[in-house]
């Protein structure tokens, strides 16, 4: 895992003054989709109407260093190689190019996927259970108000909201135990993506049913620690809604319309902010707006990108069978080092075209 950086933000920093790393995963449909449009001159023979086919699917994750000796009893662990870092010499983190074996946690992931009569992609997003605690309703997000007594995996008891959510401007880096200053107060400003309360008691139901399910067994292929994870909202559009050059579909949301993920879009959390707000049919400086740009809007596409995708699509072809997902930014690393290029600064891998944007999920 290399990329630190939030889509809209800076990095994540944890109790301990760990950086929270981000990670991509695309299934097979989602990823030859994007192979076939990746890049100006294949962007130019998608039609206006051109969507991801159904089933299509991409998994954006967040993943916190667990400390020597602790056992991460409540979330999903796996062993990764991650990105060392250190400090830039001007506020800033970079990484120090070497790596180190760590074991990481998740702590959220959005579920983006394509469903019948809704190519403009199902939007959902999970949190483990101790993320953060919700802001208090009535309570603005400037106060000076604690947001709760308790303690978090990304909060600390009695820390105001006026002093949570907040973007450091400079970091300092101790590079031998890779902990960083400050860390980083967090809320979760909707509890449910700002849903209504009917939609709420459906979260809230599918939430206890499938913890039910998971801790008495009776779905046996699925880890028991996952019941440890909350789905927090959805978000969609009305079926066959989907239109070219539009610029922002927000209003255009359905369910859990202010959705955001705490430890995603820790920054970009507000009334009228949501998947949509980046996520856009909407066109370019230089490129008209599709259908097709609504799933992959906000990810920088450039040369070394393009060369980058040819490898990874090369690789795939190859790739045993047993092995379903592609970890875009672990392919896509490999290809740049050897062809002597910089990797986006911002850690984002991705096809079509680049878009200004103020909100990216």
């Amino acid at each position: 895992m290399e990329s630190i950086n939030q889509a809209f933000g800076g990095p994540l920093i944890d109790q301990n003054g760990r950086a929270v790393y981000y990670a991509i995963h695309m299934d097979p449909s989602y990823f030859a989709t994007t192979q076939e449009y990746y890049g100006p001159t294949n962007y130019e023979k998608a039609s206006p109407t051109t969507t991801y086919p159904v089933g299509a699917t991409v998994f954006k994750s967040a993943w916190r260093i667990v400390q020597p000796n602790e056992i991460a009893v409540k979330a999903y662990t796996t062993s990764a190689t991650i990105d060392l870092l250190k400090s830039n010499g001007m506020g800033g983190i970079e990484k120090s190019g070497d790596t180190a074996t760590a074991t990481v946690a998740l702590v959220g992931v959005h579920v983006v996927g394509v469903v019948q009569d809704h190519p403009e992609f199902i939007w959902g997003t999970f949190e483990q259970v101790e993320n953060a605690p919700d802001l208090p309703p009535l309570v603005p997000p400037t106060s000076e108000t604690s947001v709760s007594p308790q303690n978090f995996t990304f909060y600390k008891a009695e820390t105001t909201a006026a002093q949570s959510n907040q973007q450091a401007s400079t970091f300092t880096v101790d590079q031998a135990s890779q902990t960083i200053a400050p860390i980083t107060n967090v809320f979760r400003q909707f509890a449910f993506g700002n849903a209504t309360p009917d939609r709420v008691s459906d979260i809230d139901s599918t939430n206890k049913l499938f913890r039910q399910m998971i801790g008495g067994g009776s779905v046996k292929k699925i880890d028991q620690v996952f019941s440890n994870y909350n789905l927090i909202g959805s978000l969609w559009m009305l079926p066959n809604t989907l239109e070219p050059n539009f610029d922002n579909l927000q209003p255009n949301g359905v369910g859990s319309v202010d959705l955001a993920n705490s430890v995603l879009e820790t920054y970009a959390q507000g009334a009228g902010t949501s998947c949509f707000s980046c996520h856009t049919t909407g066109k370019g400086d230089n490129y008209p707006g599709k259908d097709v740009t609504s799933a992959t809007r906000c990810w920088a596409a450039s040369p070394e990108r393009t060369r980058c995708a040819a490898g990874r699509a090369e690789r795939q072809r190859r790739r045993p069978k047993g092995r379903r997902f592609t970890d875009v930014r672990a392919s896509c690393r490999g290809d740049e080092r050897a062809a002597g290029q910089t990797a986006d600064p911002r850690g984002r891998t991705g096809p079509i075209r680049p878009s200004p944007s103020r909100h990216c999920s």
